[in-house]
């Protein structure tokens, strides 16, 4: 019982944290970020059949939030 309440805790702590992201930052990466990194943050929460479709979607994630961070490398220091 009280792991549960410590999942949904952080759970909604996660969402606190991606809607200040898309508040605070002003760059158009932001969208594709938090996405990404929701969709990873769904894939471990939700139990998807069969399993390789539930990793499928956590690398798309991953890949989908560090794409949007290649604009930002590119540009000069």
């Amino acid at each position: 019982m009280v792991a549960d309440a410590v999942i949904l805790g952080s759970l909604g702590l996660m969402v606190v944290i991606l809607a200040s992201v898309l508040g605070a930052v002003t760059r158009r990466e932001r969208f594709p970020f938090v996405a990404g990194i929701a969709l990873f943050i769904l894939a471990h929460v939700v139990a998807v059949e069969p399993a390789a479709v539930g990793m499928a979607l956590a690398a798309l994630g991953i890949l989908l939030a560090a794409g949007s961070t290649i604009p930002l490398l590119r540009q000069p220091a």
